[in-house]
């Protein structure tokens, strides 16, 4: 995967920074997202390991 990044130095203040993430096709097949949250940790932030993470990357807000 290619992406690009771009940043300018603070020289006084704060930075915030946001990301947007643009994909050209759809994953829906490849990590499916179900409507349970139990069934949904599996697959948030899963690097291809044999056991779900502990805590899910899932906020209830």
């Amino acid at each position: 995967m290619r992406t690009r990044h771009a940043a300018c130095p603070v020289l006084l203040g704060d930075k915030w920074v946001s990301n947007s993430w643009l994909h050209e096709r759809g994953q829906e097949f490849v990590r499916p997202c179900g409507l349970d949250p139990s069934i949904q940790e599996r697959y948030v932030g899963d690097l291809g390991g044999p056991e779900p993470r502990k805590y899910p990357n899932i906020s209830p807000y």
